[in-house]
């Protein structure tokens, strides 16, 4: 099933975004390869004819969610999100909402440099992404409910989104990625250790 994770993915995030019109989709998936392939998925029931995810469907994606603030992107956000992706099939990454009142880092919420809109658009081009959100303004878990996702990652400074007072659940792993220590003499710069919350 793996071989039909790429038009899996590209019909959940489709499906999130609200994009569930056959005739758009079949425009998008347009080549005898492709059509072929979505022939396969319905037949073999991970797809309605529809073109939106059965439950057999959602199940074969392993969903990755990654939120924050992303006002100024730098090395530990691409180290982030290139672990992230690393992980799963998809890789949603959530904005926080100018309108939030508290952050998910541990520290005090930074006056932003760029609104809402500006960083998920920035997020949105990165290659290892396949979708960006701008977050709920009501906190993330309003998110976490509508994607469900399979994996949280959280990076080194976020707070345990556990202790909150709705967390996810228990089939949602959380995990933290940990900070990288500069090792000048180890040669692997792909090494991610990862805390499992």
């Amino acid at each position: 099933m793996k071989k039909y994770n790429d038009i899996l993915r590209i019909i959940y995030t489709n499906n999130i975004k609200g994009i569930s019109d056959t005739a758009m989709m079949s425009k998008f998936f347009g080549t005898q390869k492709v059509q072929k392939q979505l022939e396969y998925c319905i037949k073999s029931g991970l797809l309605t004819k529809n073109l939106e995810l059965t439950v057999k469907g959602r199940s074969a994606l392993t969903v990755v969610l990654v939120g924050g603030i992303f006002d100024f992107i730098h090395h530990e956000h691409i180290r982030l999100l290139n672990a992230a992706k690393n992980i799963g099939d998809v890789l949603l990454v959530v904005v926080e909402s100018d309108t939030t009142p508290t952050a998910t880092t541990v520290i005090t919420k930074p006056k932003m440099l760029h609104d809402e809109r500006t960083r998920c658009s920035l997020v949105s081009t990165m290659k290892m992404v396949d979708m960006c959100l701008i977050g709920d303004a009501k906190g993330m878990f309003v998110t976490v409910d509508t994607i469900k996702p399979d994996i949280i990652v959280l990076g080194c400074n976020q707070s345990d989104i556990r202790n909150k007072a709705h967390h996810p659940d228990d089939t949602t792993k959380v995990v933290r990625i940990k900070p990288i220590l500069l090792d000048t003499t180890n040669s692997s710069k792909n090494n991610v250790v990862w805390d499992v919350l």
